[in-house]
């Protein structure tokens, strides 16, 4: 096929050079092998399902407890953990739990009170920023910086567990860090976007060299100068 901005110039109605049209595509998905999917478990875990009617969904599966309190309490702890990316206090989980309590007596089942509860955690300001304190940082403020400085997300469980046992502003500990996620894929994150900034890579498709100056030029071409920067 010849270069995309040659059809762009004439107008893709009026083009009649060889190329190929596409009418539509449908997209079916998503497909779990199996239910719940990981991501489902790692937050209900392995509580019993039920099959509701819903009028907007047929047939529709959720997740019931038989003492909704106590499971409420220990699935949003284990959750606001992660979102909080630091150990959490009865105080910091309660409001959420409220919540669950609220929409249960509203009439709301497990699951979609549950749902209510964990979004109320994802619009925290404890989840949606790093609120670390004036002073010396410590180990979970540490962690965070780490983390998201060498692989651009949240720490992982090891990260956390140190982080919890204040270790990980032990000068030896924190080195073993540092090496240890420098040297996981993970890291390509970091290279990725300290080029794509400072070098402004990420708008390399804001131009195009012209064909006819640069016959040489092309997609691999393009491709290759970005990694050989990030290599």
């Amino acid at each position: 096929f010849v270069n995309s901005d040659t059809v762009h110039k004439v107008g893709a109605e009026k083009w009649d050079g060889p190329g190929l049209a596409v009418q539509y595509i449908d997209v079916e998905g998503p497909l779990n092998p199996t239910w719940p999917p990981e991501s489902h478990r790692r937050i209900f875990g392995d509580l019993a399902q039920k099959t509701f009617r819903n009028n907007n969904y047929g047939d529709r599966v959720e997740v019931v407890s038989d003492r909704p309190p106590g499971d409420a309490e220990r699935i949003l702890t284990a959750f606001t953990r992660r979102a909080f990316r630091r150990t959490v206090t009865a105080g910091d989980v309660a409001p959420f739990v409220a919540i669950v309590q609220a929409k249960l007596a509203e009439g709301y089942t497990f699951e979609p009170a549950m749902r209510a509860a964990l979004k109320g955690v994802l619009i925290s300001p404890e989840f949606l920023f790093l609120r670390e304190r004036p002073g010396k940082l410590d180990d979970f403020a540490l962690a965070c910086r780490l983390s998201y400085f060498l692989w651009s997300t949240m720490p992982d469980d090891e990260l956390f567990t140190l982080a919890e046992q204040q270790k990980l502003s032990q000068p030896d500990v924190l080195r073993q860090q540092v090496e240890r996620l420098l040297a996981s894929p993970k890291a390509a994150a970091f290279t990725e976007n300290f080029v794509g900034q400072w070098l402004a890579l990420r708008a390399i498709d804001a131009t195009e060299p012209s064909h006819i100056l640069y016959p040489e030029f092309d997609h691999l071409l393009k491709v290759s100068m970005i990694r050989e920067t990030e290599l």
